[in-house]
């Protein structure tokens, strides 16, 4: 609820749907991360196991869903997501240049398109079912790519900021 008021003093479009994005990621990365505990919630597993070729678990306890023997695709995505929040609804609001934090998060964006390329990839070709959490998040980082784009495409926001404070 706090996030939200720091949110509205800056409430445009751009920012409400970049704040919507992380919120959603952030639920996402938790619903990952319950599920890697063994935590079930009944509409989850529901969704995740609609379909013949829909099965989560398959693809969540790959070894593909795994950097280094140790980071989780749960991990990464709640860690991720979390960060975007608190950036957006804590610091970004707060700072005189909110396009700085903008510059920032849409370099993280532009890192995140390879692993949605490979997340299609291993669920089309080689493990051959879909991981339909895996889906949500893929979709909330391409909304989130496709926004970053157009506030650069814009020359809204650029690759290389000079954080206010930092310079």
């Amino acid at each position: 609820g706090m996030l939200v008021l720091v949110v509205i003093q800056e409430a445009t479009w751009i920012n409400t749907l970049l704040f919507i994005t992380s919120l959603a990621g952030t639920a996402l990365g938790y619903v990952l991360y319950a599920k890697e505990l063994k935590i079930t919630f009944a509409p989850i597993a529901q969704f995740c196991h609609a379909g013949r070729k829909t099965n989560c678990d398959v693809i969540l306890k790959s070894d593909a869903a795994t950097l280094f023997g140790t980071v989780t695709l749960s991990d990464l995505t709640v860690s991720y997501f979390l960060f975007q929040t608190l950036v957006l609804g804590i610091f970004a609001p707060l700072s005189s240049n909110i396009m700085d934090y903008y510059s920032v998060l849409s370099v993280f964006t532009l890192f995140s398109i390879p692993f949605i390329v490979f997340s299609l990839y291993y669920q089309a070709r080689q493990a051959k079912t879909w991981c339909r959490l895996c889906l949500l998040v893929d979709i909330v980082l391409i909304v989130q790519a496709g926004l970053f784009s157009y506030l650069y495409a814009n020359n809204t926001i650029i690759f290389y900021p000079k954080l206010s404070g930092f310079a």
